[in-house]
């Protein structure tokens, strides 16, 4: 994952406010799970693209914001993007996929939902718990995730 810091904790800080799904969130999340570009262009700032960091840098429209469809457009490729937060397999494939061997759990207890992650290799300097509402277990696989991939870099420094 080639972020910087600084864009994982503005992704962060958008995850830790959702209560709910939101579609947007999940193409971000998408293309850092996919190591891609995301960039707006000025004369449509609404519409999110995508170009992938290596060759053949395919650009792909992952969707028009703040209307309610998507849409195809001649000449890009428009990706299936997976609901991270909405649903708890899709959360978990993308904790995979950005912290690929951590050991990790997830439940609902009465207090609500949880999830854990812990880099095996260095116990104790990555390791994350959040909680979160019974309904948003999702949110909360994706925030450890984000918490941890941002601890992991920082200690890289």
């Amino acid at each position: 994952m080639k972020r910087s810091i600084q864009d994982l904790r503005t992704l962060l800080e958008r995850v830790e406010v959702l209560e709910g799904p939101d579609r947007e969130v999940d193409a971000l999340l998408w293309a850092l799970a996919n190591e891609l570009e995301v960039f707006t262009k000025d004369n449509d700032p609404k519409t999110l693209f995508t170009r992938a960091r290596v060759q053949p840098h395919e650009i792909s429209i992952l969707g028009k914001w703040r209307t309610a469809t998507w849409f195809d457009c001649d000449g890009f490729h428009v990706p299936d993007i997976k609901k991270f937060t909405a649903s708890i397999d899709a959360a978990v494939e993308f904790q995979e996929a950005v912290l690929p061997g951590y050991i990790r759990a997830n439940g609902k207890d009465d207090e609500g939902s949880w999830s854990e992650v812990n880099n095996p290799v260095k116990p104790g300097v990555s390791w994350f718990f959040v909680t979160r509402p019974r309904d948003q277990e999702p949110l909360a696989i994706l925030i450890a995730t984000l918490r941890a991939r941002i601890a992991e870099l920082e200690a890289r420094k």
